[in-house]
């Protein structure tokens, strides 16, 4: 019983993941060049860092991984400069 529980947490981790990262492509294929990350989006990221490991959802997301780990550990919000890894 406990095993299933795991396994549709897991499954519903790996969604919210992924659908975050089809807000972000969606995201990168609108925005203009120089465009700053929403800051819901950012939130978001930050939200799914805190709940798995911040190397994987700053690889899943194309983001900078110093700047994610910074606001994984900040309640400030987003950093100053919130830049994505260029394409």
């Amino acid at each position: 019983m406990e095993a299933t529980k795991t396994a549709e947490v897991s499954e519903q981790a790996r969604d919210s993941l992924e659908a975050l990262k089809q807000r972000f492509e969606q995201w990168r294929g609108q925005r203009k060049q120089g465009e700053r990350i929403p800051t819901a989006m950012w939130t978001a990221a930050v939200k799914e860092a805190r709940a798995r490991s911040v190397y994987r959802v700053a690889r899943a997301l194309r983001l900078d991984y110093r700047r994610a780990k910074q606001s994984r550990h900040s309640s400030r919000g987003p950093p100053p400069q919130v830049d994505a890894v260029p394409e």
